[in-house]
């Protein structure tokens, strides 16, 4: 989907998956007005394996 998009449907988050661009989607959202939560995949894959262990 196009980053335009969020603007006007506005999602309650935003998953990434390649953590080294999330600074960048995050600037990209800040600059186009779009409050959401960011959700690194990797790092919540990680978050959730250490859960488990």
């Amino acid at each position: 989907m196009f980053p335009e998009f969020l603007k006007e449907y506005k999602p309650d988050g935003v998953i990434v998956v390649n953590p080294t661009h999330c600074s960048e989607i995050q600037q990209m959202l800040s600059e186009m007005e779009v409050d959401t939560e960011l959700i690194s995949l990797q790092r919540r894959i990680e978050f959730l394996n250490s859960e488990v262990l």
